[in-house]
């Protein structure tokens, strides 16, 4: 992410391929949260529908998640927080 805040896509796009490497399936909210910084939507909800699969044990604090932010403006956010049972 920080790759990525200081415009190094490069170095961005290589550290998030290290990452995925090494996340184990317990925590894809983390990738998802990465992706949402990045602006890589379709990622993002991937990796939070595998989240969710896997029960991912960080998913409940998504709500309030400012690195989730740029997701709350597409109307899958909403459906994920009511599926999650959280108030949207």
């Amino acid at each position: 992410m920080v790759y990525h805040a200081l415009g190094r896509r490069k170095e961005s796009d290589e550290a998030f391929r290290q990452a995925v490497k090494y996340e184990p399936p317990t925590e894809q909210s983390m990738l998802a949260r990465v992706c949402a910084f990045r602006g890589d939507l379709e990622p993002a909800f991937a990796y939070l529908a595998a989240a969710y699969d896997n029960r991912d044990n960080d998913l409940w604090y998504m709500k309030g998640d400012w690195l989730l932010s740029n997701l709350a403006s597409d109307p899958r956010y909403a459906a994920f927080l009511r599926k999650m049972n959280l108030p949207e």
